[in-house]
């Protein structure tokens, strides 16, 4: 954060080579390297967001290159005030087509089926918690905090997918 407690994004992407357009998206975009290959939001409230990476410590080593990337290019040294981990998304496959109708058939509580609006079926585990399936066989579950979490809940479904086998 800049000492108004507001970044000015315009110049920040400027500085980054990142992309900003407000009537888009109200951050600025920046890619942070080959490896780890992870997009960084950043917020006018000097908020970051990183999507894309495949581990904690992917996130913590595209912060430390943008950090070196910023200090480079404008001579100011980045301090990271506070880091959370928000959103942990896994993704598997089964190795089967599933019968996408079926499985809404028989959980019609649970589960969301738009096939004009939405490729996948959407199944709620808990408030939020969602595993999101698709007819390919393709599985993403999200929600949880962290990695040991996504790998607990698809052992805890694995049942539960095994029933989606197509035939």
């Amino acid at each position: 954060k800049t000492r108004t407690g507001s970044v000015d994004l315009a110049e920040y992407a400027h500085g980054l080579g990142g992309y900003f357009n407000p009537s888009v998206f109200p951050a600025c975009i920046t890619r942070v390297g080959r490896y780890p290959r992870v997009t960084v939001s950043h917020f006018v409230t000097g908020s970051i967001v990183c999507a894309g990476a495949k581990s904690e410590l992917a996130i913590v080593a595209a912060i430390h290159l943008l950090r070196l990337q910023h200090c480079r290019r404008t001579g100011e040294a980045v301090q990271i005030v506070k880091f959370t981990r928000q959103n942990v998304v896994g993704n598997a496959y089964l190795g089967f087509r599933v019968d996408l109708e079926k499985l809404y058939n028989e959980n019609p509580t649970k589960c969301q089926l738009v096939p004009t609006d939405f490729a996948g079926l959407g199944y709620t585990v808990s408030d939020n918690h969602r595993i999101v399936v698709f007819e390919s066989g393709s599985v993403v579950i999200t929600g949880y905090e962290n990695e040991q979490a996504v790998w607990n809940a698809f052992c805890e479904h694995v049942a539960f997918f095994l029933s989606l086998i197509h035939i």
